[in-house]
């Protein structure tokens, strides 16, 4: 099977792709000075802000030899119109059809990071700046974080867990948990923010621990659904890895024995675009009592608390004794995509990155080891 010539969401992967990514990354954990990709160049577009995956990425594609450009639309670069067919009288100069043609020319990899609008769910669901980028793009396209996925973070979430668990990534395995590994019950937990956020982060990592056969709890309020055409990916997923998937409004029976926590935000669908009404009805519903603090954790099995990052300081958390450990599920959860610690993103690439052949870069996830209240806490 040829490598893909992007890497949009990780439902694109099958099983023993995934799992040989997964290996790959973690083989690359040791040898930072590569010459894998040398005279290879990789083109960074941001149509958003980042700090962990920008850096990453661009570390791990010096790393691996490759020459890097980073371009940030809008500050030093034309504004890129994305829609189609509508008059550019506007603030965009350059229209993203061509600006991508050219890039390709220049580069042999466009690793892209896009936010939504958050005016309409209905436009924002069909991605479509990516689904621009992935039409007239001439060169593998690499998602970096988009309105419904983020496959990097979810990769370096599944390293995380295998690593934490004491597993590893078996290549060729087509079935089955990843791994050969049953690392118990991992929950997804809606947190508290003054944001309404994407859901980009949860779809991925919900999709992943599914596409992984392992055990999936989303625990969220009523209302803060993801979007169903996920959930029925991730349905889908967990029956062929024999994993299983439950969505539910009991936090606390969520949390009981769980080995895995991962406090994240999003907002709701049937509130898009509206936020100040979602976060006024947040208030009254009382939903500021859903954080990841020391008494959350004390009801798990010492359980990993994982969080993306970044974070905001000076949440409940704090404010309720747990201390510095709970810093990162203090009323929130993260708002991007973020690395581990001494992770560093490995680029790959299809036909004119052969030496890799895996259009995507991996963070390679680990985990700090300090304690949150019963647990211990895990940046990715």
């Amino acid at each position: 099977m040829s490598a893909p010539r992007q890497l949009y969401t990780l439902a694109e992967l099958s099983r023993e792709r995934l799992a040989r990514l997964l290996a790959r990354a973690e083989a690359l954990r040791s040898s930072r000075r590569l010459e894998l990709l040398r005279g290879q160049t990789v083109i960074q577009l941001y149509f958003a802000p980042s700090l962990r995956t920008r850096v990453s990425m661009e570390l791990a594609a010096r790393q691996l030899g490759a020459e890097v450009v980073t371009l940030v639309e809008g500050s030093g670069t034309w504004k890129l119109e994305t829609r189609d067919g509508v008059r550019m009288d506007g603030e965009a100069a350059e229209h993203l059809k061509e600006a991508v043609g050219v890039l390709g020319r220049y580069g042999d990899l466009l690793a892209v990071r896009v936010f939504p609008q958050r005016r309409s769910w209905e436009e924002d669901s069909r991605d479509p700046v990516f689904a621009a980028l992935l039409r007239h793009a001439p060169v593998p396209v690499l998602n970096l974080e988009s309105v419904l996925y983020h496959p990097c973070q979810a990769l370096a979430d599944l390293l995380a867990i295998l690593r934490a668990a004491g597993g590893r990534a078996d290549e060729g395995a087509a079935s089955g948990p990843l791994g050969g590994l049953a690392p118990g019950r991992i929950v997804l937990c809606w947190a508290d923010h003054p944001r309404a956020l994407p859901v980009a982060v949860p779809n991925s990592f919900a999709l992943a621990i599914a596409q992984a056969g392992w055990e999936l709890v989303i625990a969220r309020p009523e209302g803060y659904d993801l979007p169903p055409a996920v959930m029925e990916q991730c349905r889908a997923l967990a029956a062929l890895a024999g994993g299983t998937v439950e969505v539910t409004a009991d936090r606390e029976a969520a949390l009981e024995g769980a080995r895995f926590v991962y406090a994240k935000s999003w907002g709701r669908l049937d509130r898009y675009g509206r936020e100040a009404e979602e976060i006024e009805e947040r208030r009254a519903r009382g939903l500021g009592r859903w954080i990841v603090d020391a008494d959350a954790m004390a009801r798990t099995d010492q359980a990993w608390f994982m969080h993306c990052l970044p974070v905001r300081r000076g949440g409940g958390g704090e404010r309720r004794g747990a201390g510095r450990a709970a810093l990162a599920g203090a009323g929130a959860g993260g708002e991007s995509a973020a690395r581990t610690e001494g992770g560093a993103a490995r680029a790959a690439g299809d036909r004119r990155l052969s030496a890799v052949r895996a259009a995507v870069p991996v963070a390679g996830a680990s985990s700090t080891g300090a304690q949150m209240g019963n647990g211990r806490r895990c940046w990715t």
